[in-house]
């Protein structure tokens, strides 16, 4: 990867079913999964839209090069933070913060805040699926 300003996007637990977070393994099990989600859908909004045209102000970034969704670390971090956990996702290059944020020239065209928010929608039937699966 590039080396640039990681722009990050965390879950922090706050849509996880209350009995999951009771139990610690589970809670940081469950951000993990949760930011995992995050990631994939940031790598899916990265490449959404080829190039040309430009994406439109607002919209995810419209594929180049695929240099923006190839650095999108899907390898997420996990660390602990006020007694829970926060999962960690993002892009190292260095324009994923012009990006996300916009600047005083360029609008924002996010793709970390909306995989975020998707996660937190989907938070329930994710973690539903995952503690099935391993049954509990």
């Amino acid at each position: 990867m590039t080396d640039g300003v990681r722009v990050t996007s965390g879950f922090d637990g706050r849509n996880v079913p209350r009995a999951i977070m009771r139990s610690r393994q589970a809670s940081e099990r469950a951000v993990e999964l949760l930011a995992r989600f995050g990631a994939r859908e940031a790598t899916r909004l990265a490449a959404a839209s080829m190039y040309p045209p430009a994406s439109s102000p607002g919209s995810p970034p419209a594929r180049r090069t695929g240099s923006l969704e190839q650095s999108i670390d899907r390898s997420v971090s996990v660390i602990e933070r006020d007694g829970g956990f926060i999962g960690i996702y993002g892009t190292t290059t260095g324009y994923g913060q012009f990006l996300e944020l916009g600047t005083s020239d360029m609008a924002a065209r996010p793709f970390l805040r909306p995989s975020l928010d998707l996660a937190a929608r989907e938070a329930g039937q994710i973690l539903r699926r995952a503690f099935r699966a391993l049954g509990r």
